[in-house]
Parts: C-alpha cells; structure tokens; sequence
C-alpha cells in the first residue's frame, strides 16, 4: 500500500517555489535573461553567455522538473495507470513537434521534453533522421501506440487536426484512467475532466472557424465525442457566427448557462471575439480547478494529479518567459 502522506508531504515542498500564479507573475517582470537565470537557479554558474543562455536555461528547468515527475512515477513503481497517462501529455507534445517539422519541411526539431520514464518514443533515432521525410516519421510512429496517426498523416494536410487528434486521444486515456477508483475519486476527477475537454471542443470551435475558416460539416468528426460533454451538435451555432453586434445572445443562448455567460465576457460592443484572452482565461480557470485537489486533507491520488498536471503549466511558463526575453515580447 503506498503511502499517500508521504508523497503528498514531499510534493508540498516541492510546490512551494513552483512557477505558476503569483511566483510567475512576479517572474514575468523581470528584464533580462541573466537576472532571470539567477532568480531560477541562484546556487548555480551557467556555462553559457548570449543566445546559448536561453537554451540553457530551458533544459535545466525541463531537468529539475524531470527529475520531480519522475520521483512521483517511481514511487508508484511506473504502475499507476492514471500518472501514466497525464505524463504521456509530454510524449504527445514532442509528436506535435515533430509532426510540426514534417508538414514545415524541417529536418529536425529543437529540445524536447525526453520524459524516459513514458519511453515510448526513440529519441535516440529521432535525433539522427531527417523529419521531412515521411518514411522516417513512419519509422518514428510504427511499433508505438501512435501509429493510429500514420495514415491520417498521409491523408491531412492540415497538422492542427492531428494535434487535435492527439488531444482527443490523451482524454480518452485519462477517462478510461478513472475505471478502477473509487466514488470519492471518480467522481472528482470526473468534474473536471468534463469541464476541460467541453471547454477543449468550444476553444476547437472558435480556432476551426475564425483561424482556419472551417465549417461545423468539415470538423463535426474532431470534437471529443462522450455522453459526459456538451453534445456536439450543440456546438454547431459557433461556425453560424459572423461576429457582428448582439448575435451571439441569440445564437449561443442553448449552451449550458455557465458556459454561456463566459463565453459572452470576450465579445466586445462591435461582436469581435477575443480568442487569445478567451483561451487564457479558461486555461486559468482549469489550472484553479486542479489546484483545489491539491491541499484536500484526505490522503489520495488527487494531490498527485493536481501536482503533474500543474508542473505541466510551470514548465510552459518556463519558456513562455524565456522566449519573452529571447525575442523582447511583452508578456501581459
């Protein structure tokens, strides 16, 4: 039986400095890529000055939280079904770069994130072929749980909808995660999985329409499809939208109400709607809904998950930051 107060005990420490919220707020003032090494790693001397700085800093961040991932990974033996799948999230966004690399006709792609305790992928051959061309993304894939994505790679032109796809994939990992929980952890882990994939299919929606000018006909097969969600028909309103005064009152008026009423905080006074604030905004409300499993008294599996799923936003606040810097981009 494995001991959740221990673990749970190690992983508060741990939290304490972690980069999310007030402490990423706080690093997102700073203005140079030598204070922010130093605030980051204050024990440590860098090797590297200049544009190596950055990558540097990357890949001892990416290292630290490793190392704190895979600490959780080994004291459940690499067995637990649930850690499994959330850390597979790191495994799907190296498929999306090297996808990404394939369809951009790159040869090779930059750091990943090399999560050995999944080790489904071989970095090592990926690191020495040629990603633009398709027969080495067919040696990458075949032999994994990913070859599903071979032919729908020959099949698209479009990568958003494989990375779509992959993300599709990781919910219906993580549902089936839950079969062997109890009431107390199903059904809170199932509150919050059908809040974040009905918000998935509402940002697909808003992306499909306004970024890649799709039709609701020509994605209706993408969304997450389960009988937990927001049907999927009821999505349809989203592609009818022209984004001119008022219309989405009466075109959005069907969703659940708590949804509803979000979504109309990001159209402004002319109909326009604001993705990229809208986006950020649900990506925050998620990180609160996982953050509120992560101090329960109880002694379970919840705080764990909380734990992975917001190390997984510190590491992406990590090179949001350093790549603010590296290209002198305002972060808001």
């Amino acid at each position: 039986m494995f001991k959740y107060d221990y673990i749970q005990a190690k992983l508060h420490g741990m939290h304490s400095k972690s980069i999310i919220r007030e402490n990423f707020n706080k690093l997102k003032k700073i203005n140079s890529i030598e204070k922010l090494a130093k605030e980051l790693f204050p024990e440590d001397s860098f090797l590297y000055t200049g544009s190596e700085i950055y990558n540097e800093i990357e890949k001892k961040y990416k290292y630290k939280i490793f190392g704190q991932l895979n600490f959780i990974a080994k004291y459940f033996e690499f067995k637990n079904k649930l850690i499994n799948n959330m850390l597979l999230k790191y495994e799907l966004d190296n498929i999306k770069l090297i996808l990404n690399a394939y369809f951009l006709k790159q040869k090779n792609v930059s750091e990943m994130f090399e999560l050995s305790i999944i080790n489904i992928l071989d970095y090592k051959k990926i690191k020495n072929l040629d990603l633009s061309n398709f027969e080495n993304i067919r040696a990458i894939l075949s032999d994994t749980d990913f070859s599903f994505l071979i032919p729908l790679i020959l099949e698209t032109e479009y990568p958003f909808i494989i990375e779509n796809t992959l993300d599709k994939y990781y919910f219906s990992l993580l549902v089936d995660s839950l079969k062997s929980f109890n009431k107390y952890i199903y059904n809170n882990m199932k509150e919050i999985l059908i809040y974040e994939m009905n918000w998935q299919n509402i940002i697909w929606a808003f992306r499909t329409k306004i970024y890649y000018k799709k039709t609701f006909k020509n994605v209706a097969d993408t969304f997450i499809n389960h009988n937990w969600l927001i049907p999927v028909e009821k999505l349809e309103p989203i592609f009818d939208l022209t984004f001119i005064p008022d219309e989405q009152e009466k075109l959005l008026n069907h969703l659940p109400s708590s949804y509803y009423n979000f979504i109309l905080n990001f159209f402004n006074k002319e109909g326009e709607f604001n993705v990229i604030a809208f986006e950020e905004k649900i990506s925050e409300s998620v990180i609160n809904h996982y953050s509120k499993f992560f101090f329960i008294e109880n002694f379970n599996i919840l705080p764990i998950v909380s734990f992975i799923y917001l190390k997984y936003i510190e590491y992406n606040n990590i090179i949001k930051i350093t790549e603010s810097l590296r290209y002198n981009l305002k972060m808001e």
